[in-house]
């Protein structure tokens, strides 16, 4: 086996062993959907990372490593979703996850599936709702993210994200 597959698996144990819902040596520069990601696989934090970046015609894009978060048969995490910018190096806009909206997921009961929404902390970067996974349950979810440029501005919507969120069951 080369070095770089070796580096490669190593770095996809790592992520799967802490919980996390993404490739931790991804970056966002590159972010895009994709079809499917590693499932939350511990009782641990399951981090979603939601990358943000306003264009140059002033639009603000929201952006996910992955399509779908799927928690592992039998686990029951706290799913949060943290927002970073896309290119902290040019982005001087704050971004919010929308305090009425946030992560929203769509068709969801509480009693099986995901409850206790909210700000991680109290941190408005920080989204969390808490998996039951008593039952198989497939969902659409939006994320709903704000922008602004200075703590006098109000503050704009970013564009609308519908990825997927999956509980394998328990």
């Amino acid at each position: 086996m080369n070095k770089s597959l070796g580096l490669i698996g190593a770095t996809m144990a790592a992520a799967l062993q802490f919980g996390c819902a993404y490739p931790v040596a991804a970056t966002g520069a590159g972010a895009a959907v994709k079809p499917d990601m590693a499932p939350c696989a511990t009782n641990l934090d399951c981090h979603v990372p939601v990358y943000v970046s306003v264009g140059a015609a002033g639009e603000c894009n929201v952006h996910l490593l992955f399509g779908k978060v799927t928690v592992a048969k039998a686990f029951r995490p706290k799913v949060i979703w943290l927002i970073e910018k896309a290119h902290p190096l040019s982005d001087n806009y704050l971004y919010r996850f929308d305090p009425a909206l946030g992560i929203d997921i769509l068709n969801n009961i509480r009693a099986t599936d995901f409850d206790d929404p909210g700000f991680d902390g109290g941190i408005d970067r920080r989204f969390k709702w808490v998996s039951k996974n008593l039952r198989f349950s497939d969902h659409d979810y939006t994320v709903s993210v704000q922008r602004r440029a200075t703590a006098a501005d109000p503050w704009s919507a970013c564009s609308l994200l519908d990825p997927k969120i999956v509980n394998a069951g328990a």
